[in-house]
């Protein structure tokens, strides 16, 4: 009883924080990787210090929410949909500007996630064990098989992994567009174009921050009675891909299954969903035989593998706690409701706190509640999205 009243009391806690706050820390903690490293610096920095400036990012993100959120949740839907224009088209630009001088292997230095997609593919090819390659910084492999078949088509094309990227962003808008008003997007797409983490990796070529927005993606587009029998199909086999993709977006895939298990009733997005995460698991299941076990690089990175785990199992309770929630809503917003529950995600940072560079790790479940929280933002200057549709 004690424990179950100091959840509701967490809910309420959460419910009762401004929205720019809340969206202000998740950039905050989605930026600690490149806030843990800063650039030209050789010595790593104390997590004392890490968390310093991710306090102080919280802070002016927070600020900068508070200012421009209000104003873009003000504008006409079709200036919104301009606006998610501008965004696109200025980084696809950014990206075909930055990525040739600083991303390829051959003239890079500045990030490798492109380069290990690419190697794992042409080890595939030629009958090796993708698992067994290093980047050319020397680095170990860290993406999962999805992730590598995901990217499969631009290495073929391209030669490069990267290439994927911007192509991928812009699949990624499309699908976002059919679930979400104008101006919930614009704000979606502010509130992840501002980020550090997101700006670096995209504009790199990587891909630790395309593949969860994917997967929350092909998830709402599953969850949508009015997606056409074949958008459906090509967000499982999307989903299921970008599920086991990487170690932690896994944990998104398989709380989406749990959820559909949960439901009442037996519907076609209820199998469409377990479908994906059983597609998902069969592709990690692989990985982790190839890899050596959930001790390899790939599935715990520079955490132990009891850390990991114990992350792993706290994102999918909550992730499922916060969906059960939203399904025995009795009112009629269940997207308030679901962005109150969200607060169970909250603990799952806990085991974290030791290792505060590797809460970037947390982009999936942010970006999969994302729309939620600037829903109910939103919902208080009169906008609208079709979320209320999802999984009633």
């Amino acid at each position: 009883m004690a424990v179950s009243a100091s959840l509701r009391q967490a809910v309420r806690w959460f419910s009762a924080i401004p929205t720019p706050i809340v969206l202000g820390i998740g950039a905050a903690l989605c930026s600690s990787q490149r806030l843990a490293n800063p650039v030209g610096r050789d010595t790593a920095l104390t997590a004392v210090t890490v968390w310093g400036l991710i306090i102080l990012a919280a802070v002016i993100y927070s600020a900068v929410f508070a200012v421009v959120l209000p104003v873009l949740a003000r504008q006409s839907d079709r200036l919104a949909l301009v606006a998610v224009g501008v965004i696109v088209v200025a980084l696809v630009v950014a990206f075909i500007v930055v990525y040739p001088r600083y991303g390829l292997p051959t003239v890079g230095g500045f990030g490798d996630r492109d380069d290990a997609l690419t190697i794992m593919w042409k080890a595939l090819l030629s009958g090796d064990n993708p698992f067994d390659q290093k980047t050319y910084l020397g680095d170990q492999v860290s993406p999962l098989l999805g992730g590598v078949v995901l990217y499969a088509p631009f290495v073929a094309v391209t030669g490069s992994a990267g290439w994927g990227a911007p192509v991928l962003l812009v699949l990624a808008t499309l699908a976002a567009w059919r679930l979400l008003s104008p101006r919930v997007l614009l704000l979606s797409g502010f509130v992840i174009v501002v980020n550090i983490g997101f700006l670096e990796d995209f504009l790199l070529g990587g891909d630790a921050f395309i593949v969860p927005l994917l997967l929350a993606v092909a998830i709402g587009l599953l969850c949508d009675a009015r997606s056409p029998l074949i958008v459906a199909i090509l967000a499982v086999v999307l989903g299921a891909l970008a599920g086991s993709a990487r170690a932690n977006v896994v944990p998104v895939a398989v709380a989406a299954g749990l959820f559909a298990l949960l439901q009442r009733r037996a519907t076609t997005r209820r199998l469409a969903l377990l479908v994906m995460t059983l597609g998902s698991l069969t592709l990690v299941g692989i990985s982790w035989v190839w890899a050596g076990g959930s001790s390899a690089w790939p599935f715990t990175g520079d955490l132990t593998p009891a850390l990991r785990h114990a992350i792993s199992a706290l994102l999918v309770v909550a992730l499922v706690g916060a969906g059960v929630r939203w399904q025995r809503s009795r009112t009629s917003t269940p997207c308030v409701d679901l962005a109150k529950g969200t607060a169970l995600l909250g603990f799952s940072i806990v085991p974290l706190v030791v290792v505060p560079a590797a809460l970037f790790r947390l982009w999936p479940t942010v970006v999969l509640v994302l729309p939620l929280l600037l829903r109910r933002y939103a919902d208080q200057v009169g906008s609208r999205d079709r979320f209320d549709s999802l999984v009633n």
